[in-house]
């Protein structure tokens, strides 16, 4: 166990009941912010996945790239 787990830990131990609520209720906002993100990116990823395979063989990205930051 880390020192910072056994912290909080204690914190937790010596809290009244009654504060707990709010401290749980933190928890699981942490927790559902955390699995949003990372849901969020995945649907991103599959996404661009669609994009796979989808340019020609003789695509020159670099002179595409070079055109589009000389339009910036």
């Amino acid at each position: 166990m880390t020192k910072l787990y056994e912290e909080a830990t204690q914190l937790l131990k010596d809290m009244e009941e009654d504060d707990m609520v709010q401290i749980v209720q933190y928890i699981r906002t942490i927790k559902l912010s955390k699995n949003r993100d990372k849901s969020k990116a995945m649907k991103a990823f599959e996404k661009l996945q669609t994009f796979r395979g989808s340019l020609p063989e003789n695509f020159d990205y670099e002179s595409v790239l070079e055109e589009e930051r000389e339009k910036i």
